[in-house]
């Protein structure tokens, strides 16, 4: 969802848009951002790229399944990566598990 402007009328629109406004309002954009989840979603972004950026966009498997499993494995694989980099580093800056 994007956060309404200040400005954001609750008398026109659609009736579910008119009461996202209106608990926008009531909940100020602190608050209203962390029940909603809001802003969120780069750290799922950044981790999608960093896991293409390693293993490549693509997978070879043929079957739905089997691009299932190689999906998996890659993001398994980034994440015990990560683990040993933290482990043998030190916390490695930029990367969490």
């Amino acid at each position: 969802m994007v956060p309404p402007r200040e400005n954001a009328s609750t008398r026109r629109g659609h009736p579910a848009r008119r009461k996202a406004v209106r608990e926008f309002k009531e909940l100020g954009y602190d608050r209203w951002r962390e029940e909603r989840g809001y802003g969120v979603r780069w750290r799922v972004e950044s981790l999608f790229s960093a896991v293409k950026r390693t293993f490549g966009e693509s997978v070879r498997a043929t079957s739905f399944l089997g691009q299932v499993v190689e999906a998996k494995l890659k993001f398994w694989a980034y994440a015990w990566m990560a683990y040993l980099a933290n482990s043998v580093v030190g916390r490695a800056p930029g990367i969490r598990v």
